[in-house]
């Protein structure tokens, strides 16, 4: 790769970049509960969506610590910007303009982690339901905002997906190959909350809301999820797992079908809608039918 500025190849960086990730996932499974979860901004949100969007712990930000000290220790933030989604002091150690840029979300399905919390439980977050979904999620963008690399780790389940540019896309070292032809199961799994379009979706599809983007889309990855809709997702949400499930054979777009090549590089990138789906003709038939119910 011309003018790569790291000493070593995606397929070898994806390898460190793997290792780290899982080190972080172990130990924010491993001190799961050790904090309070707290709200991020207006604490006078009160919306579960408004809640999921702001939750975290002192656990997200040690988590977030431990991924940049060991991206320093290997001297990645040397030629590299960074987006986090969480301000902790090792952001300064990255570069502000550069060719290539880190993506972090520490745990992603924060509010799902803090369900082991009695302060979550008590104001009736999430009621009856069980959920331990989260993630920890990394990716590597290029000058043009194309991600290189992407690694995502499900501390819950051990479970560690990769994948590289051109290199395919891995789940704990096995090949992961989607089949256009193969049958999926008929649920869309949807972070819309209690929006209009999810309420509608699910009176006439099969859908679940399993709140942790990350465990969504490898669902898709995975073949459990027909396909995961979404609104208003930051980078660190989608970027890094759209590689993994592209390098797997499967499709992301918006909305109205515009394919997701590359993501935003400055500010606070936004997609208004995004979905992620096995193939590009199951993501027109759901966009179609999203049509059909007036969803949009």
């Amino acid at each position: 790769m011309e003018h790569f500025p790291f000493s070593s190849t995606l397929e070898q960086l994806t390898a460190v970049t793997s290792a780290i990730v899982s080190k972080a996932g172990n130990f924010a499974r491993d001190y799961e509960g050790a904090g309070e979860l707290f709200w991020k901004g207006d604490c006078s949100c009160h919306s579960l969506e408004d809640r999921s969007k702001s939750a975290v712990s002192l656990i997200d930000l040690q988590t977030q610590s431990l991924i940049l000290r060991e991206l320093i220790g290997f001297n990645l933030n040397r030629d590299a910007e960074l987006h986090a989604e969480e301000m902790t002091e090792e952001v300064a150690s990255f570069q502000r303009e550069a060719g290539y840029r880190w993506v972090v979300d520490p745990i992603d399905g924060s509010l799902n982690y803090g369900l082991r919390w009695s302060q979550v439980l008590a104001e009736g977050l999430y009621s009856n339901r069980d959920k331990r979904n989260n993630g920890v999620s990394v990716g590597l963008q290029d000058a043009d905002g194309a991600f290189l690399l992407a690694v995502v780790y499900l501390p819950e389940y051990g479970t560690l997906f990769k994948a590289w540019k051109g290199g395919g896309a891995y789940k704990d070292n096995m090949s992961l190959v989607l089949n256009p032809l193969e049958t999926y199961p008929l649920i869309a799994s949807s972070s819309l909350h209690v929006s209009s379009a999810f309420h509608d979706l699910r009176e006439t599809l099969p859908a679940e809301q399993p709140g942790c983007t990350t465990y969504s889309i490898t669902g898709v990855v995975e073949k459990k999820v027909r396909a995961y809709l979404g609104r208003n997702k930051l980078l660190h949400d989608v970027g890094p797992v759209s590689l993994i499930l592209q390098e797997a054979g499967g499709f992301v777009c918006d909305f109205h079908g515009r394919e997701f090549m590359v993501f935003p590089r400055h500010g606070e990138p936004i997609l208004p809608t995004y979905l992620a789906a096995p193939t590009r003709t199951i993501a027109e038939e759901l966009i179609t039918h999203l049509e059909l119910q007036s969803s949009f």
